[in-house]
């Protein structure tokens, strides 16, 4: 028998779901650590600052993709 735990990508306030209280000061560690955000994952820390397209191509808001 076995456990496995899977996180629902749906969660509304995933932040605070996965997360809990310690978020905002993960949020301060990530950007210290990884300031380009270039490790994402769509329910990591700092994973808000991205916004997935259709292709599953990764892009900051705003942005122009080509």
């Amino acid at each position: 028998m076995a456990y496995l735990n899977e996180a629902d990508l749906n969660t509304p306030h995933w932040q605070a779901a996965f997360y809990g209280a310690p978020y905002a000061r993960l949020c301060a560690v990530k950007e210290n650590y990884d300031p380009d955000g270039i490790f994402y994952d769509c329910t990591a820390v700092g994973s808000e600052a991205w916004v997935e397209q259709m292709d599953r191509r990764l892009s900051l808001p705003g942005s122009i993709l080509l």
